[in-house]
Parts: structure tokens; sequence; C-alpha cells
């Protein structure tokens, strides 16, 4: 039996940010603020926005890369449709949407 090295058993590399802005949402501010920390440990820039109204304004003022959204919030507009309303407002802006898994 070969023994593994350490190199091989070391974690994957996530890939790195270059300043890129990421727009995070969602209505809980705890769950809100554990979302940036990742964001910005790999080199994003996050904006935050508490619900999706304030978050489709935001784009007008800086421009972003990323749109990272809580599916499930209170009002007129949830998540899910905050998440199909961006990129047809603006198709420049990618979006990462969080397992459903409590859906």
């Amino acid at each position: 039996m070969r023994a593994t090295s350490r190199s091989s058993r070391r974690a994957p590399r996530h890939p790195r940010g270059n300043g890129e802005i990421t727009l995070i949402v969602d209505d809980n501010g705890t769950l809100r603020r554990a979302a940036v920390r990742p964001f910005r440990d790999l080199g994003y820039r996050a904006v935050e926005a508490d619900a999706p109204r304030e978050a489709l304004a935001l784009p007008a003022q800086e421009p972003v890369d990323l749109l990272f959204t809580d599916l499930v919030m209170p009002g007129p507009m949830y998540g899910l449709a905050l998440a199909d309303e961006v990129p047809r407002r603006l198709p420049s802006i990618k979006v990462l949407r969080p397992p459903a898994s409590h859906l």
C-alpha cells in the first residue's frame, strides 16, 4: 500500500475573485452577514440588500457581477422572482441560487 502525500489530501482550491461585486440579498440580517464573509474571503467585493426591491435598485448605483439571493423572503417579490427578474433586466449579471432543500 502506498502512502498518500499531504499535498494530495488538501482541500480543492476555490476560484478566487478579483474584486468583482457580489450582491447578497436576504431579509435575515444574520444570514446575510454570514453569506458576505466567504465571498469577501475569496476576493469578491460584497454589497448587501435586505429585500428584492432594494436589490433591483442597486445595479443602477454601481455595477454588480453576481447575485446571491435567498429564495424565500416575504413581500410582493420573493427571492426566486428576483433571481428570474435580474437576468431579464441586466443580462450581464450572473445569478447564484442557494440550494432550496427547505422548499
